[in-house]
């Protein structure tokens, strides 16, 4: 019912009338207007969450319209305190004309949703998609809110601290939101040169990152390997030239429907403005290249893991995980190895719901073995395992 949550509108120097709309607007709900000039998103979320009274925080971006049940799912999700980060589709309705970009985003944002919504999912804090999300409003004031300073990816960064903190995410299929994104061609390539910004303010902050960044993967001198990327570091003009000339010929290529041409042009070109954001944040060539040298030893792998024998049963196992949340895993059968989960500073801590899915997937052939062996006679079961550590070597 509308009187069990509020609704927070905060109006980042808007001047379409926004304001006054609501104002004016007579409908059921707890309405609160705030205001500011032009500060960012971040900044406006931030206050919104202050001005709000609820345990449970969503954000909407203010191009989202909610479906039905979206508040009701996030409760239920939240409610039980099993987890404390909740995402919801983001279906992308566009607007015409349906040209080639829009398609391709459209798919993009498919695949990213089959992904979020895959079962088992340990999400990473490039999952954080602040445009439709939910957490309880002490975990956001504990780890600070989203940061202020940054323009771009501020939900990245959120989600970084957030997973430090030890946060449990979910995803909520019923807390569905239609996305009426208005980003066309040229829209996308100055998102990606804020992205490039954003990403190196991240790699800064947490260099631990950086394998899991676009910007680790530059060559052995610092540099991005080859192409249009290189070229936004080292000869910015230069390659400013040649982004230009291959925006414009994305038009005809989409007139003569040279579809595969058309997306590794547009390839090309974004990841042109996407370096050329990381090198105007870096301030230079030789600072790039100090970062990613200096950390390029780092690979993801570090941090807690633990042993699970799932001859245990696989019940005490997830609640062992639930229990202790590593941050990797070794898992085995008796005497046989299974598989391993990698720690992954990247990703939430490992939660019991994620080893049922590997088990059905990835580790399903030699979890099978390992079964097989341990139906043997024990003399018979050592004697192979034996056998098998023979046949690694």
């Amino acid at each position: 019912g509308a009187d069990r949550f509020e609704v927070v509108v905060f109006a980042d120097g808007c001047a379409d009338g926004t304001v006054m709309m609501l104002r004016n607007w007579g409908g059921p709900l707890r309405l609160t207007i705030c205001e500011q000039t032009g500060e960012g998103a971040a900044a406006a979320r931030n206050r919104g969450a202050q001005a709000a009274t609820g345990d449970i925080l969503i954000f909407l971006d203010d191009d989202m319209e909610p479906v039905p049940g979206l508040v009701e799912g996030y409760v239920r999700a939240l409610a039980g305190g099993a987890h404390d980060v909740a995402l919801g589709p983001s279906v992308p309705v566009l607007a015409p004309p349906i040209d080639l970009f829009r398609i391709t985003l459209r798919l993009w944002w498919a695949d990213l949703l089959d992904t979020l919504a895959a079962p088992g999912h340990r999400f990473s804090y490039r999952d954080m998609l602040s445009g439709n999300l939910a957490l309880g409003a002490r975990l956001f004031r504990q780890v600070g809110g989203f940061d202020a300073a940054l323009r771009c990816r501020e939900d990245h960064e959120l989600g970084v601290r957030l997973i430090r903190a030890g946060a449990a995410f979910t995803w909520v299929p019923g807390a569905s939101a239609l996305h009426h994104d208005a980003t066309d061609l040229d829209r996308s390539l100055e998102r990606a040169r804020q992205e490039g910004r954003g990403d190196m303010q991240i790699a800064r902050r947490y260099p631990g990152l950086l394998p899991t960044l676009p910007i680790g993967a530059c060559g052995a001198d610092g540099l991005p390997a080859a192409g249009l990327g290189r070229l936004a570091v080292t000869h910015p003009s230069l390659g400013r030239a040649f982004a230009r000339q291959m925006r414009g010929m994305l038009g005809p290529l989409e007139q003569i429907r040279a579809r595969r041409r058309w997306r590794s042009l547009y390839g090309a070109v974004r990841s042109f403005w996407y370096w050329r954001g990381v090198a105007e944040e870096a301030g230079s060539p030789v600072e790039l290249q100090r970062l990613t040298r200096r950390h390029a030893s780092l690979r993801v792998g570090a941090g807690r893991a633990v042993e699970l024998d799932l001859q245990l049963g696989l019940e005490a196992t997830t609640a062992l995980l639930d229990r202790i949340r590593p941050a990797g895993a070794r898992i085995r059968h008796g005497w046989s190895p299974v598989g391993v989960i990698k720690s992954d500073p990247s990703r939430e801590q490992l939660r019991g719901e994620h080893l049922r899915p590997l088990l059905a997937t990835q580790f399903a052939a030699p979890l099978l073995t390992a079964m097989a062996l341990a139906r043997a006679t024990p003399d018979e079961a050592h004697q192979s395992h034996l056998m098998s550590l023979g046949a690694g070597r």
